[in-house]
């Protein structure tokens, strides 16, 4: 009797699934297209297999009020890399380049060449010189340049 209820105890284990530790990620509660703005209604907090959390965004503060960069899919964990800053300056379109140094500022146009957020390095080229700089977003169609040497290649 007492061997059979070792077996049945044994069988027991082997049969049950090995619990694998879990975190806590966010999910996507719908399919958000790229673009779209995070709420609280769009992610929930579930467990996920610890060996599967890497790169995923783990608190709901990390991405309600963030940009979609890559579709989000209902029911999939939401990837850190896949939400950003909201785009503040668009691709393609015309910005204002400025160049402060002491009380001297110096504003020219140029052409946005990628998406970016607020404080977020973009590429952007100078209209006039076609000299393409990196610079940074300081507000809607503004771009700060630090330095005249800053810039990265001409593309006549």
């Amino acid at each position: 009797m007492a061997r059979i209820l070792l077996l049945s105890w044994l069988a027991a284990f082997a049969v049950a699934p090995a619990v694998a530790d879990e975190a806590e990620a966010v999910f996507a509660t719908r399919t958000l297209r790229v673009g779209a703005l995070l709420t609280a209604a769009d992610v929930e907090l579930r467990a996920l297999p610890e060996h599967r959390a890497a790169g995923v965004a783990t608190r709901l503060e990390d991405v309600v009020g963030r940009e979609v960069k890559r579709n989000l899919y209902a029911g999939r964990p939401v990837p850190s890399s896949d939400v950003g800053a909201p785009t503040v300056v668009a691709r393609n379109t015309l910005v204002t380049l400025a160049y402060r140094r002491g009380n001297i500022e110096l504003t020219t146009l140029g052409r946005a060449l990628d998406d970016a957020g607020l404080h977020e390095p973009v590429r952007v080229v100078n209209v006039d010189s076609r000299l393409t700089v990196v610079g940074t977003v300081a507000g809607p169609g503004v771009v700060r340049i630090g330095t005249p040497g800053g810039a990265v290649g001409a593309h006549p």
